[in-house]
């Protein structure tokens, strides 16, 4: 059985929501493609579509709490395209625009070379097949389009770049990556030990971070939430005053400027390298939490792109704090906690630090993400296994039953390093938790997480988790391979964040160019739009007034004779124009023309080169 075009089509058609697991709900994308897949054997009745595609809106709706943003609102058109996609129609010109609809919505989520590469192919493989039925039998040999449709491409491109240039950049338009699926390694604003047994690998990108050199690993860590409320093992946050209590730093001569781009949104929270001095420059309006020295910011669903300054291996030193709050624990702590506190309670944090060391070795204690149902911390102790939330939830608590004040922050450490574009890429892998706590007027760092599983930081979260090497192996092909990945991805990095940074600030520094305001610009632009889409479709409709090329270049030829004088009527053959041609002594191009018109009219070739050719002549 041979391939035939509807079913070529319909395949490339399911390669776009596959590209879009980061950004929305995955029953969406297993409902596009299961319905797609089935499109390509049968066609569906509109009693049976409508109830899907009403019931999957409502559902997306709600994944979305009821709010019409990016994601929600491209599912919910997609899911309008799909049931149209369905049907069964014999204009098979439609299925292409619809198509070309369809991939263009998903472009939303893909700002990358990747996606790039399929419009290509898609465009290619769609170019082979669109001058035919959409029945016909798929057979490629080469591209062999006709020059209609590659103009008709190329006067599209212009439209395409002034849209994209002109369209006005709401904020929060630009959709970012989900931050954490149920189960999944990922940012979180508090630590809930009790809800997961087991944690699943997530290589989604977190965010970018532009750095001049490389860092040393153990310094890599990205400070997002103060946590400091707790319950004997989960944690979770409490509002920090914005101006009280300040901050100081005790070293300022290991200072780094560093931009980021983020492609998650972390719940109104500004993630930095630890420890932050200041934001620069950045898209959002926020606001600095004096007292946990952290950043925060009003719009909670955005892609952030900042640059800020920060001081590396700092203890943060801050004169008075509310020792209470630091201090807080619940009235309930096992006999299994009270006992290692007791076993391991010393007269200074660094000796505490070091006995909690050896009493986390001497029990043999893993670092592993499916340490299996542990609900309790009596659990996690009697198991000695977990994963960082695990560890320094214990320490926490731990330091605090010692009287010594102490906090947790849920942030990052690790990040991988493309030096062809000087930036580390840190995924959600790199999620972490850690200990700060407060000794002789400042908070010092301390990751418990270390003492069980020291390559965890030495590599990273994400090159630990899924083994990827620190260093090059030495295979010159190896070498090279990993060159070209580093190559491609700082092309895709490049890519993303011109896309994602033309926004209403890089609009209004073109229109000042042209010493426009923002609103004229604009103006302008929708105007130039319009006019070229009348000039378009003047054009378009002019030539779709005929059935075919042979009828539309008689149309011209017939305008070229009533310019003469001869005035020549619809009704009349070929044989009869001739004559009235003669009688009125007409060059010898317009008897040629009628004859090869005549021929391609009423005969099987309809090749409409020569006559255009011969019209241009006259």
């Amino acid at each position: 059985m041979k391939i035939k075009n509807y079913q070529i089509f319909f395949v490339l058609l399911i390669l776009a929501p596959l590209q879009c697991f980061d950004f929305i709900p995955y029953w969406s994308i297993f409902l596009y493609c299961i319905l797609l897949t089935l499109r390509v054997y049968i066609t569906f009745h509109q009693f049976i579509i409508l109830p899907i595609m009403w019931i999957a809106s409502f559902y997306i709706l709600k994944e979305y709490n009821f709010r019409l943003q990016p994601e929600s609102a491209v599912c919910i058109l997609n899911f309008m395209i799909m049931a149209k996609l369905l049907q069964k129609s014999n204009n098979y010109k439609t299925f292409y625009s619809l198509g070309f609809l369809w991939i263009g919505t998903f472009a939303l989520f893909n700002t990358n070379l990747y996606y790039l590469f399929y419009l290509i192919l898609f465009l290619l493989l769609v170019l082979n097949i669109m001058p035919h039925k959409a029945s016909n039998k798929f057979k490629f040999s080469g591209i062999d389009v006709n020059k209609k449709t590659v103009f008709t491409i190329i006067k599209a491109l212009p439209l395409i770049l002034l849209l994209f240039f002109i369209f006005p950049r709401f904020y929060g338009f630009f959709p970012s990556v989900n931050n954490q699926s149920v189960g999944q390694i990922g940012y979180t604003t508090e630590i809930n030990n009790s809800s997961f047994s087991n944690l699943s690998t997530s290589g989604k990108t977190a965010f970018f971070a532009e750095i001049e050199k490389t860092i040393d690993p153990g310094q890599l860590y990205w400070r997002g939430r103060v946590l400091t409320q707790t319950d004997g093992y989960n944690w979770s946050s409490t509002p920090g005053s914005i101006n009280k209590n300040p901050i100081y730093f005790n070293n300022n001569s290991n200072t780094i400027d560093y931009k980021m781009k983020y492609e998650q949104s972390f719940a109104g929270d500004i993630i930095l390298l630890d420890s932050p001095i200041k934001i620069n420059n950045v898209n959002l309006r926020y606001y600095k939490e004096g007292q946990y020295h952290s950043f925060k910011t009003y719009q909670k669903k955005k892609k952030a792109i900042l640059s800020a300054k920060s001081i590396l291996n700092s203890s943060l030193q801050q004169k008075k704090i509310i020792q209470k709050k630091y201090l807080q624990l619940p009235k309930f702590i096992p006999k299994s906690v009270k006992q290692i506190a007791e076993n391991i309670k010393a007269e200074t944090p660094s000796q505490l630090l070091l006995n909690f060391k050896k009493y986390l070795k001497r029990e043999g204690y893993v670092y592993t993400l499916s340490p299996g149902v542990m609900r309790v911390m009596n659990d996690f102790i009697t198991n000695k296994k977990g994963y960082c939330t695990h560890f320094a939830s214990l320490l926490g608590i731990i330091l605090r039953m010692n009287k010594i004040p102490t906090r947790l922050i849920s942030g990052f450490q690790g990040g991988k390093y493309n030096e062809l574009g000087k930036y580390y890429i840190i995924n959600s892998n790199d999620a972490h938790a850690w200990v700060e706590y407060y000794y002789n007027k400042s908070w010092k760092r301390v990751d418990p997480t270390e003492y069980v599983s020291p390559f965890r930081i030495v590599q990273g979260g994400d090159a630990f988790l899924t083994q990827t090497p620190i260093e090059l192996e030495q295979n010159v092909i190896s070498q090279n391979l990993n060159y070209i990945k580093k190559y491609i991805n700082n092309l895709n990095y490049k890519l993303a964040l011109f896309m994602d940074n033309f926004d209403r600030n890089t609009q209004n520094e073109i229109a000042k160019k042209f010493k426009l305001s923002l609103r004229n610009f604009y103006l302008i632009g929708s105007v130039l739009f319009f006019m070229i889409m009348i000039i378009f479709f003047k054009f378009r409709n002019k030539k779709q007034r005929f059935s075919n090329k042979i009828d539309y270049y008689f149309y011209k030829f017939s305008k070229k004779c009533y310019k003469k004088g001869l005035h020549i009527q619809s009704y009349e053959t070929p044989r009869k124009i001739e004559e009235k041609l003669i009688k009125n002594n007409f060059p010898d191009n317009y008897l040629i023309f009628i004859r090869e018109y005549s021929l391609r009219r009423y005969g099987p070739n309809k090749e409409t080169r020569k006559l255009k050719e011969i019209i241009n002549q006259i």
